[in-house]
């Protein structure tokens, strides 16, 4: 785990083209999640941060900074969106005040929207299988893997964890039967990609991919 501090968060942001006294001025909440929220951040692990109100969004190597308005928030599509959730459980406000977190939640809705979601990647992968090399079959055997986990928390109504939380949860237990029952998947491309994922348990092979990534 790497700790942060508020300077570090401001020098990324300035190395984006962005100034934090701005920032803080337009958005009446600023909140950090992924990684570094949720304490499971290394030294390479980039900086995710949702601002409400208005202003430019900053995305780089090491920063992804976006916006949404106030009135976003009380729409049904975000309340029961992922981000919304995992925000819910590991978000750190670093200005205002979390008011619309007891209207979060899990709904049918977001589970079938990313179990459509994964199983139209575990198809797509499938079809082109043959034709990837070792390495590249090992990244989005990883990808897809990550899917059906977070697939898994929501059927649990269960906010999804950080990517690094997730990679070291499979590190630890790498059971592709025992996750597809958890994610309520069956499909003989999903398996393929979860069999190869079993078989690639080098972090330097798993490919980094925002929480957000669906």
């Amino acid at each position: 785990m790497t700790a942060w501090t508020d300077q570090q968060l401001r020098d990324v942001i300035a190395e984006a083209g962005g100034d934090w006294a701005a920032i803080s001025q337009a958005a009446s909440e600023i909140i950090l999640f992924g990684s570094r929220a949720a304490g499971c951040a290394d030294s390479t692990s980039d900086w995710d941060i949702l601002c409400i109100g208005s202003g430019r969004p900053l995305h780089t190597a090491r920063l992804d900074l976006i916006w949404k308005s106030a009135d976003a928030l009380k729409e049904p599509d975000w309340l029961d969106d992922e981000l919304a959730l995992h925000i819910r459980d590991y978000g750190v406000w670093l200005k205002g005040e979390p008011t619309w977190l007891a209207s979060v939640h899990v709904s049918p809705r977001t589970v079938s929207r990313k179990r459509r979601i994964v199983e139209a990647r575990a198809d797509w992968a499938e079809s082109r299988w043959a034709r990837w090399r070792p390495g590249f079959r090992a990244s989005q055997s990883a990808r897809i893997r990550r899917d059906v986990q977070r697939l898994a928390h929501l059927r649990a109504q269960r906010a999804i964890p950080p990517r690094a939380a997730l990679d070291d949860a499979w590190a630890d237990s790498p059971d592709p039967s025992a996750l597809l029952l958890d994610a309520g998947l069956d499909g003989l491309a999903v398996r393929k990609a979860l069999t190869e994922a079993a078989t690639s348990r080098k972090p330097s092979q798993w490919p980094r991919d925002g929480l957000a990534a669906r």
